[in-house]
């Protein structure tokens, strides 16, 4: 899209924000998809300093913008919905401590090894069909082939990507 790796961010006393385009959603969307990637309320004036961030989606074009908060960002969730955002999901992410401690009951045959080229056919099949809990399909603003489309064009994207890695599991020899 004409707004492949645009950023923008906003610093002032009251607002720290951070934003960038998702070119795999404007993909499939068709027009410039935006993520906060960073959002804290600084003080008082956040409402006004949000304002900015605002003009720059509009003068980009941009028809969506989503925003992943950790569950104690309570402040900056109200801010958002104060304008017009919509709460779609919770995501939890559970932990294990000490993995490498943990005995497990045998060879499982499993084998894990990173994505090649040979394997992204398969896999964005699987992607295509896997989601169907995460927000592209949890919004019923959103088509649902859409959010199939989006995590396909995704996957297809982890082995070009500088910094996602795509792992894929293999039961023995399949």
């Amino acid at each position: 899209t004409k707004t492949q790796g645009v950023r923008g961010e906003i610093n002032s006393p009251d607002l720290r924000l951070a934003w960038l385009e998702a070119p795999w959603d404007s993909a499939i969307f068709g027009f410039p998809v935006l993520q906060i990637s960073q959002m804290e309320i600084r003080g008082p004036s956040a409402d006004e300093d949000f304002v900015a961030f605002k003009k720059s989606r509009d003068k980009l074009g941009a028809g969506l913008v989503s925003c992943r908060l950790p569950h104690e960002h309570l402040r900056e969730s109200m801010l958002l919905e104060d304008h017009r955002f919509r709460f779609i999901e919770m995501i939890y992410q559970p932990e294990l401590s000490d993995l490498q401690a943990i005995e497990l009951a045998g060879p499982s045959g499993l084998k894990i090894s990173l994505a090649e080229a040979t394997d992204l056919s398969d896999v964005m099949k699987i992607a295509s069909r896997a989601f169907r809990n995460e927000r592209f399909h949890a919004d019923p603003r959103i088509d649902s082939m859409l959010g199939d489309q989006r995590y396909r064009q995704w996957v297809g994207s982890t082995l070009e990507h500088p910094t996602q890695m795509l792992y894929v599991i293999r039961d023995g020899g399949h």
